[in-house]
């Protein structure tokens, strides 16, 4: 069953529509990711296809075509996993458009707004849950800004944590607590 989430600018579905995949595909490709890296794009699909069973998954839909996408007939800019990892935590992973990370088109920007929406989602539908947890490569500055927008803290910082183009790179780790906790 899909359920939609309506918000300002964007709405999110869940799950995220499988068939849709490839578009995530090519949205790694703009953003270099904690881990995936040098993945050819068939194995990749594959990947994310095995993921999308395996975890809660949202799609972002650019309510307005705000990024005139043509691709397809649904504007879908994003996806949103959740991979809970025990029962008070989990990772917050995001994969997007280009277009949809900044506050170009949308204040705030798509993908902000729609991480928003997300949270609470995991939060109202998950009342053993505690935190939920984000880590990003140092060097990709925007998901580092998007964690601290939707309110996540820096708790860790781990050096030469991951491969990124064959080079060990460093990871920030963030998290958010339950509110009112």
């Amino acid at each position: 069953m899909i359920q939609v989430i309506e918000g300002k600018d964007v709405d999110v579905i869940e799950p995220f529509p499988v068939g849709q995949l490839d578009h995530v595909v090519r949205w790694m490709h703009n953003f270099k990711s904690l881990v995936l890296d040098d993945m050819p794009d068939e194995e990749m699909l594959m990947f994310l296809g095995e993921q999308v069973k395996r975890m809660r998954t949202w799609g972002i839909i650019d309510k307005a075509n705000l990024t005139k996408s043509k691709v397809v007939e649904v504007p879908i800019v994003g996806i949103i996993f959740f991979e809970k990892i025990n029962p008070y935590n989990g990772y917050f992973h995001v994969a997007s458009n280009r277009k949809a990370w900044g506050e170009k088109l949308a204040k705030p920007g798509m993908v902000e707004q729609a991480g928003r929406l997300v949270i609470d989602e995991i939060f109202k539908t998950d009342q053993d849950l505690m935190r939920v947890s984000a880590a990003m490569v140092s060097t990709n500055l925007a998901a580092v800004n998007l964690a601290k927008r939707l309110g996540f803290v820096k708790d860790g910082y781990f050096a030469r944590a991951a491969m990124q183009s064959g080079k060990p790179k460093d990871v920030m780790h963030f998290g958010i607590l339950r509110p009112g906790e």
